[in-house]
């Protein structure tokens, strides 16, 4: 399957989405039912981070999956963090959060995972101190 959902570490705090040429909506979808099933099955906030490294085209229609993932955003869903997202691609999701603002509630970009896993970690570390 080219969009591949997993967890990343052994705690379930990090979903990683491994997304190849070529994908599918359909195929996003199920990653969005899946994503959902996961964290669900935690009592503890979950980061998505999905891996665009081995993708070089998104499918026609990307933006039609706008609505559904507006609306399946599991609640205890931390950041998303796209990674190697082109530019094209992350101007045209800020103008779809316009539209859809779940869609950029946590959303960043980060050229590399280990970028990815950075943000992460200094987040978990800061939320730490606070408690």
């Amino acid at each position: 399957m080219p969009v591949n959902v997993e967890w990343d570490n052994e705690t379930h705090t990090i979903i990683r989405y491994d997304v190849q040429d070529p994908w599918e909506l359909e195929e996003y979808s199920q990653a969005l039912d899946e994503t959902w099933t996961l964290i669900d099955a935690e009592c503890h906030p979950v980061h998505v981070v999905v891996d665009l490294s081995d993708a070089f085209s998104f499918p026609k229609h990307l933006f039609s999956i706008a609505v559904r993932t507006n609306t399946q955003i599991h609640p205890r869903q931390n950041f998303v963090i796209g990674v190697k997202v082109s530019p094209y691609l992350q101007t045209m999701v800020r103008v779809a959060a316009r539209f859809y603002p779940r869609l950029g509630h946590n959303l960043l970009f980060a050229h590399t995972l280990h970028e990815a896993y950075n943000i992460i970690q200094t987040y978990e570390v800061i939320s730490a101190l606070k408690d």
